[in-house]
């Protein structure tokens, strides 16, 4: 990335981004790691992928996030090419190749087209330090992005060469690619750029390679109290939009978790069970017998599940309604695995009180994983 250069400027218009409603606040969001000294992280800073289609909004910040905590994911390094693997541009190929990213809509020029610049040579383009763009892990097999009017609201460009941006209708289907580790906070879009009054400085994010982390699991194989047959009908390889996995799709864009059927196998929510990623970068068991194999697909191993909540009296420490913590509000179920509970319940249009979530948590259909990520 190159210094700012004062000579020879040009003359452009670039958005003035509006100030957030100062009485926004937005979900909190915990901690993921669960290591006393935390867990492996490589030496490295990573972007992500430009072409990303957006999550969730923070509502406090307004800004998008392209990749929840807890997702696995893949690096797009300078070993991945346009020519070779359709779906994937604008990655990070070596100097001596160079390329270009979108980074804003100059107003001053006619057309939808964002402004490209060289990622090696402009101030907006990759610092030196960044040796790949995230990307979700999809469990070795290529998977098609879908954009949403989200992403026409939050403005992302397609990856292709025409620097316009994604509506509605637009898709991207992506390589296979293998995981490289677990996004350990959440992952914003890059805006860098974007425009003139407003930029994420910190951009670059590192991601974790071996340690504990904590997530919620659903047990779709569970019937009672309330049936999780419809959270999905197996592994998610595609878009999640028919009526059999009603329940993924309420959470894939806001949690990160584990899920698996433990009517169909037995082992898949053992312990010690050896853990891969689904087409978006979701835990789930890698193999169907006791004894599979590791791959280059494997992500880590499920050290335990729990579900003997609530504990050491939390249910009687006073929350009000929407603090987010746990407390009386939950029942005294964390809260983490009560809102991944909660939205997956809406979405499957059953019961979604805090009586309903603490009986399926306390019958084990929902509750803790504790997993050993290892992917070093």
């Amino acid at each position: 990335m190159s210094d700012l250069v004062f000579l020879n400027e040009s003359v452009r218009r670039q958005p003035i981004r509006s100030n957030p409603s100062k009485y926004n606040t937005s979900p909190l969001r915990r901690e993921l790691e669960q290591s006393a000294q935390g867990g492996m992280r490589p030496a490295g800073a990573f972007y992500p992928w430009k072409a990303l289609p957006v999550q969730w909004q923070d509502t406090e910040t307004g800004d998008w996030v392209v990749i929840t905590k807890g997702t696995i994911v893949s690096l797009i390094t300078n070993q991945t090419t346009a020519t070779a693997e359709t779906g994937i541009s604008g990655g990070i190929p070596d100097i001596e190749a160079s390329g270009n990213i979108p980074v804003f809509d100059d107003e001053t020029v006619a057309g939808a087209a964002y402004t490209a610049l060289n990622i090696d040579t402009s101030f907006w383009g990759y610092h030196e330090s960044a040796a790949g763009l995230l990307i979700p892990a999809n469990g070795g097999a290529a998977v098609r992005y879908e954009y949403s009017a989200d992403d026409v609201t939050a403005g992302t460009v397609l990856p292709d060469a025409s620097n316009t941006l994604a509506t509605a209708a637009d898709f991207i289907d992506t390589p296979i690619n293998m995981p490289a580790g677990v996004a350990f906070m959440d992952v914003m879009q890059d805006i860098r750029g974007k425009s003139l009054n407003y930029n994420l400085w910190a951009s670059q994010y590192g991601i974790l390679a071996d340690g504990l982390i904590d997530l919620p699991y659903a047990d779709f194989g569970d019937t009672t109290p309330q049936t999780l047959t419809n959270f999905a009908a197996a592994t998610v390889t595609s878009d999640p939009s028919a009526s059999t996995e009603d329940g993924y799709e309420a959470v894939y864009k806001k949690h990160g978790f584990f899920y698996f059927d433990s009517t169909a196998n037995i082992y898949d929510g053992r312990a010690g069970k050896i853990l891969t990623s689904d087409a978006y970068g979701k835990f789930v068991p890698h193999g169907s017998a006791a004894s599979a194999s590791i791959t280059n697909q494997t992500v880590g191993r499920l050290l335990f599940t729990e579900a003997r909540f609530p504990k050491d009296q939390l249910q009687a420490v006073d929350t009000y309604p929407g603090s987010g913590l746990q407390g009386t509000e939950t029942n005294g179920i964390p809260a983490y695995i009560y809102n991944f509970a909660e939205d997956a319940l809406v979405g499957l249009s059953l019961g979604s009180s805090a009586k309903n979530i603490k009986d399926m948590v306390q019958s084990g259909a929902i509750g803790s994983a504790r997993i050993q990520v290892d992917v070093a």
